[in-house]
């Protein structure tokens, strides 16, 4: 088998099989689903550890080139990220379970992997506001953990979010009202703007 074709399987069975069953599945079963022997692991990315570096490094490298659409009006540019964003997340569903799985484990590698989501988010914010593009913030850090909960922590109720809409957490219709809802609660917010009397008003 071509080394680098044994490498990509490796990294893309170890996504599958972390997603679906945890960090502690044994590495001989991600060698099994890759098709390969479990040597390999050792002899490509050095250990376990090493392998699931990779596939955080193959995640952000593959899936977070989507979040960045680059435009120069902030609502076109979000459209333009959330139309990317759903296709992604309907191409890529095992990317999905594996975020899901991140955000439920209590681990210090979890913790690292989060936070590097947030500053990427932060990284965007603060370039976002140097454009004039978002009002003065009055706590970055704490927003960038705010949007990145709302970007990819739905995930982690895709299970519920079935059942409310009765379909697929992947279907258009579902990740579309996801996305707008989103988009709505960051350009309009809850409580500023108009509001709707109450019936009894």
């Amino acid at each position: 088998m071509d080394p680098v074709t044994a490498k990509a399987r490796l990294r893309q069975a170890a996504l599958c099989a972390f997603g679906e069953k945890g960090f502690g599945v044994p590495v001989r079963e991600i060698a099994d689903r890759a098709g390969v022997s479990a040597g390999l692991i050792a002899f490509h990315f050095g250990s376990k550890e090493g392998l699931r570096e990779a596939v955080e490094d193959y995640v952000f490298e593959r899936f977070w080139e989507v979040v960045h659409v680059a435009g120069d009006d902030p609502a076109t540019n979000e459209q333009a990220r959330r139309s990317a964003l759903v296709e992604a997340f309907r191409q890529n569903p095992e990317v999905v379970a594996f975020f899901r799985r991140v955000f439920s484990d209590d681990s210090e590698r979890s913790r690292a992997f989060i936070r590097r989501l947030v500053d990427i988010e932060l990284a965007q914010l603060s370039q976002q506001s140097r454009d004039g593009a978002l009002r003065d913030l009055p706590d970055e850090t704490m927003v960038a953990f705010v949007i990145t909960a709302m970007h990819v922590g739905l995930m982690t109720m895709a299970p519920a979010v079935e059942e409310a809409f009765g379909a697929s957490f992947f279907a258009p219709e579902v990740l579309d009202r996801w996305f707008a809802a989103q988009w709505d609660l960051l350009t309009n917010g809850l409580y500023g703007g108009s509001r709707t009397k109450g019936r009894d008003d």
